[in-house]
C-alpha cells in the first residue's frame, strides 16, 4: 500500500503517519519525500529490460498491491486498497475500503460506505453512528469526552458509577483493566434487543474515546475486523 499525500496541505502529513501506524505490523512502511522521490526517478531506466517477444514480463518480488484513491474532503481522508497479493504466488486477497474519519477531536480509521449518522437519542451518550449497509444490527458507535489531566484510574471509577447506575443486565464483562488491538483500555457489553454492543474505552491526549462495536447476539465476528481498525487507530487530533 502506497499512501500520497501533498505536502502542501495542512495536517495530510500528520493524517498519513496516523494511517502508516495502523497499518505497521501488516505491512513494511517506508517514507518517499520529494528528494527520495527524484532519486528513484533517476534511477528508472530509459527502456524496459528483458524478452523482447512481446509477451508480458513478471518481476518476481514486484509489489502487487496499488495505492487507489487519497481525497481530503472536509473531515475525511478516504484510502482504498486494491488488493494485495502474497509471497510465493499466492492468490491476491481483495481488502475492504477504508475511510480515516475525523469527527471533533477524534480521528480513525472506519469502514467506507457505511452511513453515518449523528445520534443524540435513545439509550446511551451522544455519538456518532456508522451503519453497515447488509445488515442494519452491525454497526460502530464513536464517542467522545474531552477529560484534560484524567487518569486511566478516574476512567474506571467514572464509568463504573455509570454501570451501577443502570438496570442490571445492561451492561456486563466489565474490565478495569482490558487490552483491546493490543491497547490498554477498558471494556464492557451492553446487552440491547437485538444486538450486543462491545465498548473500548481509551484515553488520548486529554480526550476519553469510546468505541463500540455491534453486531447481533453470538455473531461477534461480524464486526472484528472493522473493530480492531478503528480501536488500534483512534487517537485525538488537534
Amino acid at each position: 500500500m502506497v499512501i500520497d499525500v501533498p505536502g502542501t496541505i495542512a495536517g495530510a502529513a500528520a493524517l498519513a503517519t496516523a494511517i502508516a501506524g495502523a497499518l505497521r505490523g501488516r505491512q513494511a512502511v517506508a517514507e518517499v519525500d520529494d528528494a527520495r522521490l527524484s532519486r528513484l526517478a533517476k534511477e528508472v531506466p530509459e527502456k524496459p529490460t528483458g524478452p523482447s517477444d512481446g509477451s508480458p514480463r513478471v518481476e518476481r518480488g514486484a509489489r502487487a498491491g496499488r495505492f487507489a484513491g487519497l481525497a481530503a474532503a472536509g473531515v475525511a481522508l478516504t484510502v482504498l486498497v486494491v488488493a494485495a497479493t502474497a509471497h510465493h504466488g499466492a492468490t491476491a486477497v481483495p481488502v475492504a475500503p477504508t475511510t480515516f474519519l475525523v469527527e471533533g477531536r477524534v480521528a480513525l480509521i472506519a469502514p467506507a460506505g457505511w452511513p453515518t449518522q449523528r445520534v443524540i437519542g435513545g439509550p446511551g451518550s451522544a455519538r456518532v453512528q456508522l451503519t453497515s449497509p447488509t445488515d442494519p444490527e452491525v454497526a460502530l458507535h464513536i464517542t467522545q469526552s474531552q477529560v484534560p489531566g484524567e487518569t486511566l484510574t478516574q476512567t474506571v471509577e467514572r464509568l463504573r458509577r455509570a454501570v451501577d447506575a443502570e438496570p442490571a443486565g445492561v451492561f456486563v464483562d466489565f474490565n478495569p483493566s482490558g487490552v483491546s488491538a493490543g491497547r490498554p483500555s477498558v471494556t464492557y457489553r451492553e446487552l440491547r434487543a437485538g444486538h450486543d454492543v462491545w465498548w473500548t474505552v481509551l484515553l488520548d491526549g486529554g480526550v476519553r474515546i469510546s468505541i463500540g462495536c455491534q453486531s447481533r447476539p453470538g455473531a461477534q465476528d461480524a464486526v472484528r475486523d472493522v473493530c480492531e481498525r478503528a480501536v488500534r487507530s483512534a487517537h485525538a487530533v488537534g
